[in-house]
């Protein structure tokens, strides 16, 4: 902090003027009264100019976000979600975060006994198979919510994780990053 030696008010080390007096800290005087209207002219124009950006980006944000609420229905039918990270023809506008979906679910006691002959005799257990495939599927569903939820209208970097907890319970996890996209035009 410095002290302006005119009207002794306390403004910040990186300020250049006094906000009082408008007493200028590098030619060391005081503007003139044509000089500090000149200067408030100035600002208010900056002022002017940074508000109809903001105002401009907040317009472009709404329809871009209109226009991604308007294509849940591919997302939903699992049309806008892939393990690489784009999307031919498409460009990504903004990335929203990390997604996941999870999902535990119980083999069931006659699958754990095919699942057993299986093992024994040593083939697949089809079973088993449509336990983790019913759990993918579902761990994507809860995926797909939690973008939409987002205001996503895609997911990029679609990765599954398996565990298998006790009692014979398969736990499914899709993990993802929420994008919103847009057509190349």
């Amino acid at each position: 902090m410095k002290q302006c030696p005119m009207c002794k008010e306390l403004v910040g080390d990186s300020v250049s003027q006094c906000f009082n007096c408008r007493y200028d800290f590098k030619k060391r005087k005081i503007l003139s009264p044509e000089a500090m209207r000149a200067s408030k002219q100035i600002e208010r124009e900056q002022y002017k100019e940074k508000q109809k950006e903001i105002q401009n980006e907040l317009i472009l944000r709404e329809e871009i976000f209109e226009n991604a609420r308007n294509s849940d229905d591919k997302l939903r039918n699992q049309e806008m979600i892939t393990t690489g990270f784009n999307f031919e023809g498409y460009r990504i506008v903004y990335y929203l975060g990390n997604v996941s979906g999870e999902t535990v679910l119980g083999t069931g006691f006659l699958s754990e006994l095919s699942a057993s002959i299986n093992d024994t005799i040593g083939t697949n257990s089809r079973t088993l198979e449509g336990k983790i495939g019913v759990a993918k599927d579902m761990a994507i569903k809860n995926l797909i919510e939690n973008a939409m939820n987002k205001n996503a209208n895609a997911v990029i970097g679609l990765d599954f994780d398996y565990v298998m907890f006790r009692n014979n319970m398969i736990g499914v996890v899709a993990n993802g990053t929420a994008v919103i996209i847009e057509r190349l035009k």
